[in-house]
């Protein structure tokens, strides 16, 4: 066999080995992702439970101070709703919550149950009482930070896992086209 042929076999399989790692790294990042997402979640929750708590102001104006926190996608989401608050006086503000949360940035990132804990959260800010609202906001608070444990632990066994067996099915394809 040329050499020339031998050198392209195995250029080929490194091709292969490499986009087959890439493929499991980006899994990796995927997941890592969806995590940062919940962390930013709870920073919201705890941002707005001390505005409910200590500040006066309406949800239109929570929203549009939590707009300008470095809260990530939720900044953007807060940012979102503050327009729609202000655009649509007399709308209901859990129909636009719904809106701003169904979009394309949180279906993405957010399993299921997370969505719907998050929509619900709306709820909150119907409490005439500010300490029953917070209560609200303590206990999505608490399933969120739950969920970011959960998901830490098996987005790392997952992470593990998907790295091997890409680069393992990569080895396989090099060992059967060799």
């Amino acid at each position: 066999m040329p050499l020339s042929i031998s050198f392209l076999k195995v250029m080929g399989a490194l091709c292969i080995l490499f986009g087959s790692g890439c493929f499991g790294y980006t899994e990796v990042r995927k997941e890592q992702s969806n995590i940062s997402v919940l962390r930013q979640i709870v920073a919201f929750l705890q941002f707005m439970e001390q505005q409910v708590r200590y500040g006066k102001d309406t949800l239109a104006e929570m929203m549009n101070t939590c707009a300008k926190e470095p809260l990530g996608i939720m900044s953007v989401v807060c940012k979102k709703m503050s327009r729609y608050l202000q655009d649509n006086r007399w709308a209901s503000p859990k129909e636009g919550w719904e809106k701003v949360i169904s979009g394309k940035e949180l279906q993405d990132q957010l399993e299921k149950t997370e969505l719907e804990h998050l929509i619900g959260l709306m709820d909150c800010f119907y409490a005439n009482d500010p300490s029953h609202a917070c209560k609200l906001i303590q206990k999505e608070l608490d399933f969120f930070q739950e969920r970011l444990k959960l998901r830490k632990n098996s987005a790392e066994e997952k992470g593990k896992m998907m790295l091997k067996i890409s680069l393992m099915a990569g080895l396989f394809v090099c060992i059967v086209l060799w």
